[in-house]
């Protein structure tokens, strides 16, 4: 077969839903006529599909054919944030919108940077995104929940924005219900929060979004029933375990509630915010030595977590009433808004 014809083959069968044999064509077309366009094709393909060293490797070829090929280094730059190689990200995205500044690329950037807690500048490439294409729902929402905290206000002009442009976009429904329940406006927030698990039922932070809500109404019940719901779409994540482990606590119910901590640390045992939860219950119970390990860790894992630094702190000799009354205040019923992947 041609080029012409391998390209048509592939095209057909990736368009009928059989991408494994459109990915095995593409293998085909890369082997015999290398093309750096179409190894772009190959790779993302490859990469859909969890062939991710063949991914890299498509996209490697496309820029040594082609070193001015943008596609690539977006390609590559989005492998690296899928494993977390921010740094690594980062150049290959900013040489991507260096050759062609598009919103995808300039969004994704945003990401990256996100990831390595620079903030300002993720905000500004959100915002060329957006620049570039005013209708993009997406940078929308990345830049509402980068704002969410510092700016809430913002935040939730953000997000209903990108709802304006996709009403059935589950993701932006489940952020503007949190912003909307931090600020109180409860019945808003959980009719949010109910239509993205409609749209999306297996978003383990939606229902703990809504188990948090429900909680914050003295809905016990039907708050233990959506972490119960999270647990079950995200098992072998912590933070549905110590969610739950949260509300059991604030009930006075330590025993299940460290027992849940302690799960949540087995599952992810370098989760500063579990570390947190952890050592906040021991230093309740008065096991000072093991609290202090845990918070030291939940530190050491972040170094910029204000709330475990206060409660060490509050363990020092000369703070010992602070942290007595530390050990009697209500633990905090949005424990789970502390972090979201």
């Amino acid at each position: 077969m041609s080029p012409e014809e391998l390209f048509e083959e592939a095209d057909r069968l990736e368009d009928s839903g059989d991408e494994r044999g459109a990915l095995h064509v593409w293998r085909e077309l890369s082997r015999m006529h290398p093309d750096a366009s179409r190894l772009c094709r190959h790779a993302w393909l490859a990469n859909e599909l969890g062939e991710k060293n063949e991914a890299e490797r498509a996209f490697q070829m496309a820029i040594e054919l082609d070193a001015g090929l943008a596609p690539a280094y977006q390609g590559l730059g989005s492998m690296a944030i899928d494993r977390g190689g921010f740094r690594e990200a980062v150049q290959f995205l900013s040489k991507a919108v260096q050759l062609d500044s598009t919103r995808s690329a300039y969004c994704m950037l945003g990401v990256a940077l996100n990831g390595l807690g620079r903030d300002e500048e993720a905000c500004e490439s959100y915002r060329k995104a957006i620049e570039i294409d005013p209708g993009f729902e997406e940078a929308y929402y990345n830049l509402g929940v980068l704002l969410r905290s510092n700016d809430p206000v913002q935040a939730q002009a953000l997000l209903a924005k990108a709802l304006q442009l996709d009403p059935s976009y589950a993701e932006a429904h489940s952020e503007l219900g949190w912003v909307l329940r931090r600020h109180g406006s409860l019945p808003e927030a959980e009719y949010h929060l109910r239509r993205a698990i409609e749209l999306r039922p297996d978003s383990a932070w939606t229902h703990v979004y809504l188990a948090n809500l429900l909680w914050e109404r003295r809905d016990l019940s039907g708050a233990v029933a959506e972490y119960e719901w999270a647990r079950e779409a995200a098992p072998n994540r912590a933070f549905p375990l110590w969610s739950l482990a949260n509300l059991y606590e604030d009930d006075g119910d330590w025993e299940k509630a460290q027992a849940l901590y302690a799960q949540a640390l087995e599952l992810e045992p370098d989760d500063a915010v579990g570390n947190m939860n952890f050592g906040r219950l021991l230093l309740k119970r008065g096991d000072l030595a093991k609290a202090r390990v845990f918070l030291e860790r939940a530190l050491i894992l972040d170094p910029t977590y204000q709330r475990a630094k206060d409660l060490l702190d509050s363990m020092a000799p000369e703070n010992q009433g602070e942290a007595r009354r530390t050990e009697t205040a209500k633990p905090d019923a949005n424990g789970a808004d502390a972090v979201h992947d």
